[in-house]
């Protein structure tokens, strides 16, 4: 028969002329059908890569729906949940005051930045604010809802979860790691966050 060239594959199938389709059919192993195709392009991508993204996507998916059915199942049920988790995050994540206080104050500040005692009040009304707009938002994300309001309402809550994590990382970032940079990266993150609920919504 020839040597087949080393750039070619053989593929080592029945011919679909030679055997006939009915299931009790058995190929012979001498009569196989030889057939050339070219070598296979290599990937721009390795495989290690290709990998990694599939689990960070992978990952991020799961997230995402998880957090959605948080939401869905517990905010809409139970309101003072819906207050109450934004709170307790943002008291776990908080930083003692006489340390901000210290750290605060020894930046760069313009003459309008506001004293850090103004911290506690306003992120606790805006903890409370955020987690009522919640409830109200699961409110719409059930099955009696409309199905375009109620696909908006899942996404909104999905970024709003996604949201509330961020917030949490940003005072141990800035006041017990003081690392400014991630601090601002955390902070972009919820700038883009809010920007792409305000756009899906």
């Amino acid at each position: 028969m020839g040597d087949v060239p080393r750039n070619r594959i053989v593929d080592l199938t029945p011919s679909s002329s030679l055997f006939p389709t009915h299931p009790s059919s058995q190929p012979t192993p001498s009569l196989l059908a030889v057939k050339h195709y070219s070598s296979p392009p290599s990937t721009t991508l390795p495989r290690q890569a290709l990998l990694k993204l599939h689990r960070i996507s992978t990952a991020m998916d799961s997230y995402f729906q998880t957090s959605q059915s948080l939401v869905n199942t517990n905010l809409a049920r139970y309101p003072v949940l819906a207050v109450g988790l934004p709170l307790v995050g943002g008291f776990l994540s908080a930083v003692p005051g006489r340390q901000v206080k210290g750290y605060y104050e020894s930046l760069r500040k313009p003459d309008w930045a506001p004293p850090p005692s103004v911290f506690a009040p306003a992120w606790t009304t805006l903890y409370i604010s955020i987690g009522y707009a919640s409830h109200l938002v699961a409110l719409r994300s059930g099955p009696n809802t409309v199905p375009s309001i109620r696909s908006l309402a899942q996404t909104g809550l999905g970024v709003y979860g996604f949201n509330m994590l961020l917030n949490f990382a940003w005072s141990p970032l800035m006041f017990w790691r003081k690392n400014i940079g991630a601090a601002l990266v955390t902070a972009g993150g919820l700038t883009v966050s809010l920007n792409y609920a305000q756009n899906v919504t």
